[in-house]
């Protein structure tokens, strides 16, 4: 998909030379993961947490393949909802790695097949309901848990500044940042260079 505008209104740099490309040309993708969504902030005891919608998930496998290989030794989970169970591309490769690594454990729900709960179930749903904590195996530490967001912008929910109070202003339905920082996480704000426990990267 070629994005033309960012919400900003400048051009993006990424998309464009991405879609020019055809079949056959060669991509280079260097080693060292860069940028602002990195695991950097991690702890080699963290509890480490990636919650995802649909190929948000591919960014999260990279990262967590990479704290299995440098010998991570905190708890780690990864959670993924789709809309159908036939969209979780990588379940035999998660069910391979909670094998090898008792500490990791994978975590997936549809949207729309009521198979799971007997109904529809949404990350956020797995935050109020327990069921992370309890398949993490510690409580949601502010202290010692880094929580990484990626794909649909309704599941993570960036707040906004208020442009009359100048307050945060979180967008409806709640979305995993508000469920979080009403429990004392505090998410990466790139426009004051803070760095919190919550770390996102929007799909779209």
């Amino acid at each position: 998909m070629l994005v033309r505008k960012t919400e900003q209104g400048g051009a993006p740099v990424l998309t464009p030379r991405l879609f020019m490309l055809r079949e056959g040309d060669r991509l280079y993708a260097g080693e060292k993961i860069t940028g602002a969504y990195t695991l950097d902030p991690v702890k080699p005891d963290d509890a480490v947490v990636f919650l995802a919608t649909g190929t948000g998930e591919a960014p999260h496998n990279y990262m967590l393949w990479e704290l299995l290989r440098r010998g991570h030794r905190g708890p780690i989970l990864s959670a993924c909802c789709v809309r159908y169970a036939r969209d979780l591309a990588y379940l035999a490769t998660h069910d391979e790695l909670m094998r090898r690594h008792p500490h990791y454990a994978y975590l997936s729900r549809t949207t729309r097949e009521a198979a799971d709960e007997g109904r529809k179930v949404y990350i956020q749903d797995l935050i109020t309901s327990g069921r992370l904590e309890e398949k993490l195996g510690r409580p949601l530490d502010p202290g010692r848990t880094h929580v990484y967001l990626c794909g649909n912008p309704k599941m993570i929910g960036v707040p906004e500044k208020d442009r009359e109070t100048g307050a945060r202003a979180y967008p409806r339905p709640p979305g995993v940042i508000e469920l979080l920082e009403g429990r004392g996480f505090r998410a990466d704000q790139a426009n004051i260079k803070f760095k919190g426990t919550i770390h996102f990267e929007e799909y779209w």
